[in-house]
């Protein structure tokens, strides 16, 4: 069967790029190529910096607002994180998104255990207390924003 030319099932290897999994940054590429966001991680806290996004093809200029987002509640889970139609960013998966800014395995929950005393027996008693989550060593995967 032939598709036509222009057809949205057909790829042509000349417009592929190759995945960067280096963090991202604001700075176009030197010839003119696609933006991309900042992303940083600090403890629990992924935070995506405002930045001024030209627009794709059919898609107006838009100021882009930063925000961080604690990923404590997404221990344990694949996560990626769009960017919304209306300039916002979401982790939901179940919603129509406009562009994919990253992904990323969010690391297990990590407890230690706690000796103490239990306050009705007065025996003693461990508990397990979750311990901070930490981002230092997840390795984000990113992509650029449309030209």
């Amino acid at each position: 069967m032939h598709k036509k030319q222009g057809s949205p099932f057909t790829v042509h290897r000349s417009k592929l790029k190759p995945l960067n999994l280096e963090p991202l940054n604001l700075e176009p590429r030197p010839k003119g190529g696609n933006m991309k966001a900042k992303i940083t991680k600090k403890g629990a806290k992924l935070t995506i910096a405002g930045f001024t996004f030209s627009g794709g093809e059919g898609i107006g200029a838009a100021k882009i607002s930063g925000k961080s987002i604690d990923l404590t509640p997404y221990a344990g889970q694949y996560v990626r994180i769009w960017l919304d139609y209306d300039g916002g960013f979401s982790l939901d998966p179940r919603k129509d998104h406009f562009w994919q800014l990253a992904e990323f395995q969010v690391p297990e929950q990590v407890y230690k255990e706690v000796k103490g005393t239990d306050p009705e027996t007065k025996e003693v008693a461990i508990t397990l207390e979750a311990l901070p989550l930490d981002l230092s060593a997840t390795e984000i995967r990113t992509w650029e924003l449309p030209a």
